[in-house]
């Protein structure tokens, strides 16, 4: 008879030798037939421990969707009662909500930059809007390469130098042979990014992309260019203005509900683009084995979300699905900031941290480890670089559990980020001319004080700034304390670093045009 002795594994995953039997002439029958069932019964215990430690031990894929100015409350599954996102929603009822994770920066390049860097946008040098991180930055690229990945992006981009974002950049023919036209058509060349909110994601490179090798874990980022506008995709015609729900920081009329429309038809395409990538990952086959996040990124370009540090500018609607690791249906409070997605993936890729990052793993988050990540998240504005802005207007924030401290640099400045509230025109500044309301909204939105501070838990829309509060001095101090320790740890120098912005655009956009690469104005 046949006596189970071992099995053993050895390196990198792959088993050498299952079993060593021998054959014993000394057990009599009877009890070697019981000390067989014992043994397969071991044997089969075995097999399925090492069977698990294999899957635990595989590498999942990684993949980052993210939107395209789109503030958290256009989602159904965030609440909003207007918004059709059943693809979203789906996502969510699948995985986690981390209903306060925060975006660095409220504009397009310096939020992306930070999350693929894991570093805040001034320390990484990419702070002005359509700019460039410093020479020798890493991004999540050199991190991930190193531990087997193949890293990619499809999409928007808005990110330079090369060197610090050599991301894979699949392309099918059919969209080569499109942008090609483009090109012919406007006389020169153009990336995805000029031409902007009317390009669509390239499905047929995200598909090849996931399935060129299955043997090779992959990190893939869906940059969408939706939300953003000018609002001209998905069909306006389901939503109806007069039955929206306005937002109470926005002045109610009938020229915004109809932005409104369009605005939503969109995030409803968007969602759709969400539902397609989905369905590309199951049918190939690597759905279970997938963390999958979604990321907003930064707010609308309605007044007060774009380009502001308010909740609606900075606060993401995030969702993380990764099956048998993150418990569907569920929802985290844990403070967390798009700098922590780089560490994040490198603690799910089996990573070593990395001590020069900004960001921290949220990985025991997800799995549901702990339910506290940081006490603090910090966030930063730079004016100069949004097109069309000639003066400076910085602005910094930091938020607990509850609180949010903003500190407005240049405050003696009209805030410049705003064709709703700036154009004489504009609907807000004719109602306001007769409306109590709309102008106090207005002026409030134009002219700000150096320091703003709102109490998050009965003031979700900050509408009431506490500061000049004396019950909130302690409050003040102790924000403010933690605000100008990060500042002086990020090489951060307050209104003279805004001043710098310019100089610093000025450089990086050189330094492209001589490259013949970089971020480009969107």
């Amino acid at each position: 008879m046949w006596n189970l002795l071992m099995m053993e594994r050895r390196g990198g995953g792959r088993v050498n030798s299952v079993f060593t039997v021998i054959e014993t002439n000394r057990i009599g029958s009877a009890s070697g037939d019981a000390i067989m069932k014992r043994l397969l019964l071991l044997g089969l215990v075995v097999i399925c421990a090492w069977a698990n430690s294999l899957s635990a031990a595989t590498p999942p894929n990684l993949i980052i969707f993210i939107a395209d100015d789109f503030s958290y409350y256009d989602l159904h599954c965030w609440g909003s009662p207007d918004a059709r996102t059943p693809n979203l929603d789906k996502l969510a009822s699948e995985g986690m909500k981390l209903t306060r994770c925060y975006t660095p920066a409220p504009v397009c390049s310096p939020t992306r930059m930070a999350l693929y860097s894991g570093l805040y946008p001034i320390k990484n040098g990419g702070y002005p809007n359509h700019s460039a991180v410093k020479p020798g930055t890493k991004s999540m690229v050199h991190f991930l390469k190193p531990l087997g990945y193949r890293v990619g992006i499809v999409g928007k981009t808005m990110i330079a130098p090369k060197e610090s974002f050599p991301f894979d950049e699949p392309q099918s023919k059919s969209a080569a042979a499109k942008q090609e036209k483009a090109w012919k058509k406007k006389g020169e060349k153009q990336d995805a990014d000029e031409e902007g909110a009317d390009a669509d994601l390239d499905f047929a490179a995200i598909q090849t992309y996931m399935t060129q090798d299955k043997a090779q874990p992959f990190c893939l980022v869906v940059a969408s260019h939706q939300p953003h506008g000018p609002w001209n995709k998905g069909d306006a015609s389901a939503y109806k203005a007069d039955k929206l729900t306005i937002p109470p920081y926005l002045v109610d009329t009938p020229e915004l509900r109809e932005e409104r429309t369009h605005h939503l038809a969109e995030v409803t395409y968007l969602d759709d683009e969400v539902g397609r990538v989905m369905k590309l990952l199951k049918k190939s086959g690597q759905e279970e084995n997938t963390l999958f996040l979604f990321l907003s990124e930064q707010g609308s370009g309605f007044p007060g979300g774009k380009y502001n540090l308010y909740d609606i500018g900075i606060r993401s609607a995030a969702i993380a699905r990764w099956p048998g690791k993150i418990k569907a249906g569920s929802e985290s409070a844990a403070i967390s900031s798009y700098v922590d997605v780089v560490p994040t993936f490198i603690d799910a890729a089996g990573g070593k941290p990395v001590p020069c990052l900004d960001g921290r793993s949220f990985l025991g988050v997800l799995t549901g480890q702990t339910e506290h990540h940081l006490d603090y998240v910090f966030a930063q504005s730079t004016s100069l670089g949004v097109k069309g802005v000639t003066h400076p207007y910085g602005i910094r924030a930091v938020r607990d559990d509850r609180y949010k401290y903003i500190l407005n640099l240049n405050h003696e400045n009209e805030f410049p980020c705003s064709h709703a509230a700036h154009k004489e025109n504009s609907a807000w500044a004719k109602l306001a001319k007769t409306d109590a309301t709309a102008r106090e909204r207005l002026e409030r939105f134009l002219h700000r004080p150096e320091v703003e501070l709102y109490d998050l838990k009965s003031d979700p829309w900050e509408q009431k700034n506490i500061a000049s509060d004396p019950a909130q001095g302690k409050t003040l101090a102790r924000l403010r304390q933690q605000l100008d320790t990060w500042m002086l740890e990020q090489g951060d120098h307050g209104a003279a670093t805004e001043m710098e912005a310019g100089k610093h655009l000025k450089k990086a956009l050189k330094a492209n045009k001589t490259k013949g690469e970089g971020a480009k104005k969107t």
